[in-house]
């Protein structure tokens, strides 16, 4: 499947978000999916990085204003839906990646999904009537929704109250954790550390494979 992942945030910049991002590219990637990221460039030094990595990036303008951005967003998106034909595209938040995702789906009939990770829906700059109602238009018109834990969802549905199929159409989906990276220390006396939630290790994976099989 090929699947564009539309995100706001990428390394080398820092954050949530961005670790997220990545992270979710390189494991579709390795189950065998043709990915591509559209994100803006943050640094100069953003295109070295790209350069190693095994899938496609298309770096655009990191435009400040709100308004102009979101616009911007939509027009870079259509032109590479129009050039790639991808077949999903995964926004990685609402803004600006999700309403460029929301109006280029729509325009293709391609499928796309939009992930909440929890700030993001409660930002201050947005809480203006024009930004709720791209907020709703976004939520209401993905095909999948995902929220990183049941209180992001809680607080999702808090703030849409007027979306009725938020409960239908999300999945909550734990960020992983990769044990090539991070590990627990031995203990110093006694038992070892129990792993009870090992089964919601890389769950995201999991997730993302059926919602790809479903729209296949």
């Amino acid at each position: 499947m090929k699947i564009l992942i539309a995100t706001p945030d990428f390394p080398l910049w820092e954050g949530g978000i961005s670790t997220v991002s990545f992270e979710v590219a390189m494991g579709l990637h390795r189950i065998g999916h043709d990915i591509s990221v559209l994100t803006p460039l943050q640094n100069p030094s953003d295109i070295n990085f790209d350069s190693t990595l095994p899938f496609k990036i298309f770096r655009i303008k990191n435009i400040k204003d709100h308004y102009l951005k979101t616009y911007y967003h939509i027009m870079k998106m259509n032109q590479l839906i129009k050039k790639y034909k991808f077949d999903l595209i995964m926004a990685q938040s609402w803004y600006p990646s999700g309403i460029a995702a929301v109006n280029v789906a729509k325009r293709h009939k391609v499928k796309m999904t939009v992930t909440v990770h929890g700030n993001e829906i409660l930002n201050l700059r947005f809480v203006s009537n024009f930004w709720l109602r791209k907020m709703e238009k976004v939520f209401d018109e993905a095909d999948k929704i995902f929220c990183v834990s049941n209180y992001t969802h809680q607080k999702l549905k808090q703030r849409l109250q007027n979306i009725s199929n938020i409960n239908k159409n999300t999945a909550i989906v734990y960020n992983g954790v990769d044990y090539n990276y991070f590990s627990p220390a031995k203990p110093s006396r006694g038992a070892p550390v129990p792993f009870r939630y090992q089964h919601l290790v890389l769950i995201i994976f999991q997730k993302f494979r059926q919602l790809c099989n479903n729209t296949h």
